[in-house]
């Protein structure tokens, strides 16, 4: 970690945020939920340096009274950007009441630790969406590799400038964004108890960053530790498991007068029905015995306005034949039956 070059990755990731909004929101401004603490701070700085200040905006999120607020009014004056305040309070309130007495009472302390992490997400997509922005993610990779974030909470956003960094490198390129050192050192809390992030853990991020960058950790119960926290948490960052769809199309089975490009032409002349009628590509299989299939994609083109005729010979007498899709080759788009 020593030889860790906070200028040049400054550079990297202003750059990176800049190819973003190039190629994801081009004119868009981001959107920075601001708890003054040292991830919005450099995540808000980088944006500032990337896109200028009128492009980003932040959005403060106190739960009813929050006793460090001045640091993030601090920050937006710092760097001058324009932001609202939003106080979640009531919102969280609602929630508990309606949600409670259903459940037979049962409200866990986890609940009430996650759950202000997920209304102030969903409230930067509100802002994001009224005001045409792309949502900043403030995570580290020091919380996200034991699990230190809410997921669909402030695990979740648009783009993700610190992901890949330690909280000693964030804490590295604060400085080099010349951000206040009040600001970078600022000692995040749960929000909820009044306990620190590394009370919670059990160990500091100083350990943990060394352990992450250099795989040496001096305490073998805090290595454990470590070891059980990532493993358990590593679905978090993992996309949601999706179910593998499989085409169970039609199987048509030919009788002695039909033939392959007959069949299949009425399914093309259907989709010319709904859509223009132009050259598209078919997907086929076919099979001599219904259990062996060959896919095939062939292009199929409009002949004297109602019929259709085929780039290629394709039927050979095969029995069974599935139309697993048609494709306008216009606009490459997949039409499923």
């Amino acid at each position: 970690m020593n030889n860790f070059n906070a200028k040049a990755v400054k550079d990297d990731i202003v750059k990176w945020i800049r190819e973003f909004f190039e190629q994801n929101g081009k004119g868009c401004s981001a959107v920075v939920g601001i708890s003054g603490g040292k991830d919005s701070s450099v995540v808000a700085a980088l944006c500032v340096e990337a896109l200028g200040k009128d492009r980003v905006f932040g959005v403060l999120m106190p739960n009813g009274e929050q006793v460090d607020i001045d640091a993030s009014y601090s920050l937006v004056k710092h760097l001058g950007i324009d932001y609202c305040v939003v106080n979640i309070h009531e919102a969280i309130r609602s929630l508990k009441h309606e949600i409670k007495p259903q459940l037979g009472d049962h409200w866990s302390m986890q609940t009430s630790i996650n759950l202000p992490a997920r209304i102030r997400m969903a409230t930067l997509y509100a802002v994001s969406q009224t005001i045409g922005g792309r949502v900043a993610n403030t995570c580290n990779l020091s919380e996200d590799w034991v699990g230190y974030a809410t997921r669909y909470g402030d695990g979740a956003g648009d783009f993700s400038p610190l992901s890949k960094l330690t909280v000693t490198e964030v804490k590295a390129i604060g400085r080099e964004l010349g951000l206040p050192e009040e600001l970078i050192e600022k000692v995040p809390t749960d929000g909820l108890c009044g306990h620190t992030d590394e009370d919670n853990l059990g160990f500091t991020y100083a350990v943990l960053d060394r352990y992450i960058r250099t795989g040496e950790i001096d305490d073998m119960h805090t290595k454990e530790r470590i070891d059980t926290m990532h493993e358990k948490n590593l679905f978090k960052l993992d996309l949601m498991p999706s179910f593998e769809y499989t085409n169970h199309a039609e199987t048509i089975v030919l009788d002695d007068k039909q033939t392959g490009y007959g069949v299949v032409s009425e399914y093309v002349k259907k989709y010319w029905e709904h859509h223009c009628t132009e050259d598209v590509i078919v997907s086929i299989e076919i099979s001599r015995d219904g259990k062996n299939y060959e896919c095939l994609n062939e292009v199929a083109s409009p002949y004297n306005m109602y019929d259709v005729e085929y780039l290629n010979d394709w039927w050979e007498g095969e029995k069974y034949i599935k139309v697993t899709g048609i494709q306008s080759i216009s606009d490459m788009k997949i039409k499923k039956l």
